[in-house]
């Protein structure tokens, strides 16, 4: 994808796997110059799929932990010195814990790594990427939260990962007004249930999947990573530019908050 005669460049966090992945593939096909980021290489199908894209010179990769402010410098200066601008920002990446935990029972080091893996890594991140978009008037900023983080639904049992995202939540509405007459813009999606392996898998294989199956949401079948890819695809795009301070439920009409209180 091209603007003002000049390839637009794309940084997605935790981009080397998982529904980054897809996002990084998707923004590459598009044309974008994509640098994905993630905290070592890893050896999943999507990674390899991914390293396949890069051959071609539309991805770069960097092993970078997106909650490291010093590595995090690091890459928006190499940025700056290859490309001079960057375009759009994506925020994937972000620890969580799949189990369900009452707060009492994690250590402080928990949760402050929760916290700064989730909530202090997109402030940073957004806080070095204005100034490359503002100064061409152009930027997209596309931050993840969780189903229903938007409404500030209570999630018990994650309490400390739904509390780092609402920051996120927070952040994107206040940035997005804050920097509008810049030409960014700063929108949030909060995808529903998207499991390994369907982060790294399309919407034609989500939908040879049975409708019984226990990973399908009401439209019936799984969501994917070509799923937020899509959404992803259409918010930075140039024309999108009234589109801004959203927060994004993605979940094929499942409330997903409350389906999982019972695992």
């Amino acid at each position: 994808m091209a603007r003002a005669g000049r390839t637009m460049v794309a940084l997605v966090t935790g981009g080397v796997h998982g529904l980054g992945q897809a996002v990084c593939q998707r923004l590459s096909a598009d044309g974008m110059r994509v640098y994905a980021t993630g905290r070592r290489p890893a050896e999943t199908v999507g990674a390899r799929a991914l390293r396949a894209v890069a051959s071609s010179g539309a991805v770069r990769t960097v092993v970078a932990d997106a909650g490291d402010v010093e590595a995090t410098g690091r890459l928006f200066a190499e940025i700056k010195r290859r490309e001079g601008h960057l375009d759009v920002l994506v925020n994937a990446a972000g620890p969580y814990v799949s189990e369900r935990r009452a707060l009492a029972d994690y250590s402080s080091d928990e949760v402050s790594a929760l916290f700064a893996g989730n909530a202090l890594a997109v402030a940073e991140h957004c806080r070095l990427a204005i100034p490359l978009m503002a100064k061409d008037g152009f930027g997209r900023i596309i931050n993840f939260g969780y189903d229903g983080a938007g409404r500030l639904a209570p999630w018990p049992y994650r309490t400390a990962y739904a509390a780092a995202k609402a920051a996120v939540v927070a952040l994107t509405l206040s940035l997005a007004q804050e920097v509008a007459s810049d030409g960014i813009t700063v929108n949030a999606i909060c995808p529903g249930r998207i499991d390994d392996p369907w982060k790294e898998r399309s919407i034609a294989q989500a939908r040879r999947q049975s409708a019984t199956a226990a990973a399908a949401a009401p439209i019936g079948r799984p969501g994917c990573g070509e799923d937020v890819a899509r959404l992803i695809a259409f918010l930075v795009e140039p024309d999108s530019d009234y589109l801004t301070g959203c927060v994004i439920d993605l979940n094929g009409g499942e409330d997903v908050r409350r389906g999982r209180q019972a695992h």
